[in-house]
């Protein structure tokens, strides 16, 4: 892994996101059980709200770092489901109590101002994932807070009993990015508020399909020998480096600012040649098309268009998306 400080301009929104976390095990029954239903009934409701992931601390999936997280909340069993480490108790017998115990968890978490928070924009480009990414803090902080970074996949198809070979496992928490479980220290002793820290690093990957990835961030602050979860972000659309910018879209530049609205967004094409198909559009981290932007063909020269905050609804991460024939790029969207 390569490591290095400089500024990255990663926009940082100033929310909060629990972190609910589910211990399992491929071969427990009763997490593909209850805990397996109950884990997609956590993803139906707060999969936009909260930064969610099963972590394996035995059988095919093991991750020593599911362990460890685990291990720093004294939990060594599965299922065991987690709300930003407090262990919430659940069995197959009070699933709805604690479906709605956590969805008032969550609520109370969103509606507190957030002391510290993180932007991240992940690239990932021949078996090599690179992550920019900063911090920033919101209040005055007093102790150690250290970020750490984690891999997880959308969808992982292996064995869990008592489904079976073929079972599709959600949010399946992989391993940290960063050498060390809990991260690298950040900030220490008095931070006033204001303070940004801009970093960046690369690690090298197996062959996981991009689209596939979320990286999670988890800032975490040291309290004598264990670690409490303060806050959470995490990057759904790795975007992958590709070698399709070529004919049409190989001269032209692609820009949106800013990247965090409240008003509206400019989208800058410059176009060196003239461009025949061309579409700007915007989606949602899913890649579900929510608005045309722009359909048609472009002459060479500076284009600008422009997407008004009031025309989406909900705040959160989105994706501007702009196609030439059979290339695309795509830009990173926040709406405040």
């Amino acid at each position: 892994m390569t490591f290095s400080v400089q500024a990255q301009n990663v926009p940082v929104p100033q929310t909060s996101a629990p972190v609910i976390m589910k211990t399992s095990a491929s071969w427990c029954s009763l997490c593909g059980g209850y805990g397996w239903n109950f884990f997609q009934q956590l993803l139906n409701d707060h999969q936009h709200q909260a930064v969610i992931f099963a972590g394996h601390i035995s059988g095919d999936f093991n991750s020593s770092d599911a362990s460890q997280i685990g291990a720093n909340f004294g939990v060594y069993g599965h299922p065991t489901f987690l709300f930003n480490g407090v262990n919430k108790g659940l069995n197959s017998g009070n699933t709805n109590a604690k479906r709605a115990e956590i969805a008032s968890d969550v609520q109370n978490f969103l509606s507190a101002n957030p002391p510290v928070q993180l932007g991240i924009d992940a690239n990932y480009s021949g078996n090599q994932l690179s992550v920019n990414y900063s911090l920033k803090a919101f209040t005055d902080l007093t102790g150690d807070y250290h970020v750490a970074f984690y891999l997880s996949e959308k969808e992982k198809v292996g064995q869990q009993t008592p489904i079976g070979s073929q079972a599709v496992h959600k949010n399946l928490f992989r391993h940290e990015l960063n050498n060390n479980t809990f991260g690298q220290k950040i900030f220490s002793g008095n931070t006033p508020s204001g303070t940004v820290y801009d970093s960046n690093f690369s690690v090298a990957l197996g062959n996981y399909n991009p689209g596939n990835l979320e990286i999670i961030g988890i800032i975490w602050k040291a309290t004598g020998n264990s670690f409490q979860i303060v806050n959470a972000n995490v990057d759904k659309s790795v975007q992958q480096s590709t070698d399709l910018y070529k004919e049409e879209m190989d001269e032209s530049t692609f820009k949106v600012f800013p990247t965090v609205i409240s008003g509206k967004a400019c989208i800058e094409i410059l176009a060196e040649n003239q461009i025949s198909d061309a579409d700007i559009y915007l989606t949602d981290v899913t890649g579900k098309k929510l608005a045309e932007i722009f359909s048609g063909s472009l002459t060479s020269g500076k284009h600008n268009f422009y997407l008004h905050r009031a025309e989406i609804g909900s705040s959160g991460l989105y994706l501007i998306v702009f196609r030439a024939g059979n290339s695309v790029k795509t830009s990173k969207l926040i709406m405040d």
